[in-house]
């Protein structure tokens, strides 16, 4: 299973499409869309990529 966060519908169909339809291994693809997330804890977007929120490495750390 993966976790991909796309712009729009556009972006998705390319991602699909370009890179993991690109990808020999991959047979078949199920798209299951979100469409309201009531509560995401650690998947702070950074431009197109996922972070943890600020002090939350500190913490796992200690």
């Amino acid at each position: 299973m993966a976790v991909v966060i796309c712009a729009d519908n556009n972006a998705l169909y390319e991602y699909l499409t370009e890179r993991i339809g690109a990808l020999a291994a991959v047979r078949q693809v199920e798209v299951v869309p979100v469409l309201r997330t009531v509560k995401r804890a650690g998947m702070l977007m950074d431009g197109y990529r996922l972070v943890d929120p600020p002090g939350r490495v500190a913490a796992q750390r200690a």
